[in-house]
């Protein structure tokens, strides 16, 4: 829904708002499925999956969701990668991104 919100003409202040809402939407699912993930986890079902992802782009995704948090607590959130893989070469991993999310 905050997507059909976005879609429509907003003032700055009015996008700032429609992304906080997808954003606290977002994590309010993500708590959601890490209690599900805990119940399978004690039941011994616990599934990990290994995909190609850019270690930068998640961790980029997590920073941005704490940002957005820690604003409401006068907190900054700062990213700062110094890896060296090359300016034309992401950096890829095999790894289980939400997995990934749920430990950051």
């Amino acid at each position: 829904m905050s997507e059909l919100l976005k879609a429509s003409s907003l003032t700055s202040d009015q996008e700032g708002y429609a992304d906080s809402i997808r954003v606290c939407a977002d994590t309010l699912l993500t708590v959601i499925n890490d209690i599900l993930d805990y119940s399978k986890l004690e039941a011994g079902k616990m599934q990990m999956f290994s995909v190609p992802l850019s270690l930068t782009e998640t961790i980029s995704e997590v920073v941005r969701a704490l940002s957005y948090s820690n604003l409401q607590k006068d907190l900054k959130t700062i990213m700062q990668l110094d890896v060296d893989t090359g300016r034309d070469r992401p950096l890829l991993v095999m790894g289980d991104p939400v997995r990934l999310h749920q430990v950051c």
